[in-house]
């Protein structure tokens, strides 16, 4: 037989990015504001309004720079965001958008994708 858990013991949490939910636990509430666990915006902010991680995104390859594309069109705050590219065009796409940008492709590629092959 199950018991059920004590619903004092965890808060309901919506994330809009991921698009779920999830219980937090109560001893992780510990200087948190019970207003920034209920804002809606996904970040969970302790009283002070200082972020207690820091979160970066990291985007390789074509599939990986149109990721952090869509995330920064979606505004996600809070987060520090890389693209890594072969590409020199997709990458100025990134960096207009405002990620931070790394060519590895300067010398093997001249700027150019890699056009799906891995050893590049």
């Amino acid at each position: 037989k199950t018991r059920s858990a004590n619903p004092r013991s965890s808060q309901r949490f919506y994330d809009p990015v991921l698009r779920m939910k999830a219980d937090i636990p109560r001893s992780h509430h510990k200087g948190l504001s019970r207003s920034s666990l209920n804002d809606g915006t996904g970040a969970v902010m302790p009283e002070g309004g200082l972020s207690p991680c820091v979160i970066k995104v990291v985007g390789v390859g074509g599939g990986g720079c149109n990721a952090v594309d869509r995330m920064l069109a979606s505004k996600v705050g809070g987060v520090d965001f890389w693209s890594i590219n072969t590409d020199a065009q997709a990458l100025g796409r990134s960096k207009a958008r405002g990620a931070k940008v790394l060519n590895i492709g300067g010398d093997s590629t001249r700027g150019l994708g890699a056009g799906g092959d891995p050893s590049m």
